[in-house]
């Protein structure tokens, strides 16, 4: 299993059922297009979704030795308020890094605030390190 379809599949059974979870391939579907009446692009998409969705982006390669390699991944929360982006990042948080008495497979290694993209869309795009040996994620090997 890949990196990105471990965090797809962990994020998927954490997250309710209404919040999409894309993976990097789907990194430009919420930008994509509309049905008639509704608007495009992102405010469009959150019009959809008001509940906001999760982009898992593609594994980032960090170091490598003969036997390891560490890889970042960035996890966006994005929804149409910095709170509703707040809380969606919360759970994605807890799903992939667990918490300080209960650790997760995946430590968060660059923090995030809300960032807002355009009136209406708001951002945190957290990173999570991937940890591998001999080419499998250490995380899989639990």
């Amino acid at each position: 299993m890949s990196i990105a379809t471990d965090l797809h599949t962990r994020l998927r059974a954490a997250l309710p059922p209404e919040v999409p979870v894309l993976p990097p391939e789907d990194l430009e579907m919420p930008k994509g297009g509309r049905k008639p009446g509704q608007a495009a692009g992102l405010v469009g998409y959150l019009t959809q979704h008001p509940q906001g969705y999760v982009q898992v982006e593609e594994p980032l390669p960090i170091s490598a030795n003969s036997v390891t390699a560490t890889f970042w991944v960035a996890v966006a929360a994005t929804a149409a308020s910095p709170t509703t982006a707040a809380a969606l990042a919360l759970l994605v948080r807890r799903a992939l890094a667990g918490s300080p008495r209960d650790p997760g497979p995946y430590p968060q290694v660059t923090p995030a605030e809300a960032v807002q993209l355009s009136p209406g869309v708001w951002t945190i795009r957290p990173t999570y390190q991937v940890l591998t040996v001999d080419g499998m994620s250490t995380a899989l090997q639990e």
